[in-house]
């Protein structure tokens, strides 16, 4: 386990492997490909913030202090959408076995409502445009400008 500061920085790395392992099993279900790929870009966009921050607190501290509100936004969206999809993938294939046991279709549809809400929930969250600042410096008076 690595420690920068007496944080533990492992968890944030574990979690977006667990959430990139689920996006590759949630995309070999033809049905949920959108999710898991909108999946996949949250993730690492989400990887991406997460190495520049580890990149730059002990350099620029002010900076990314100034960008911990976007990052929290961002980690937010990022595992609901991750939540939102397994629980699309746990219902596609509770269907999958409802309908190759021959029960009744209607026993299906309140699973198909919640892979219908998954697929339009992906589809309208965006990422938000500035999530890692493209140029940050730290002035001298440790005041970041982006």
């Amino acid at each position: 386990v690595e420690f920068r500061r007496g944080v533990e920085i492992s968890s944030m790395k574990t979690l977006l492997a667990e959430m990139s392992a689920d996006a590759e099993a949630i995309a070999a279900n033809p049905q949920l490909a959108t999710i898991a790929a909108n999946l996949k870009n949250g993730v690492n966009a989400l990887s991406t913030a997460s190495d520049w921050i580890l990149a730059n607190y002990d350099a620029a501290p002010a900076a990314v202090h100034a960008g911990s509100v976007p990052f929290l936004k961002l980690t937010g969206i990022v595992v609901g959408g991750w939540l939102m999809a397994k629980s699309a993938q746990v219902a596609a294939q509770r269907i999958a076995e409802i309908v190759s046991a021959g029960v009744e279709r209607r026993e299906a549809e309140p699973l198909e409502v919640v892979v219908g809400h998954s697929l339009s929930g992906m589809r309208q969250v965006r990422l938000p445009k500035s999530t890692v600042p493209r140029r940050t410096c730290v002035a001298p008076s440790s005041t970041a400008i982006s």
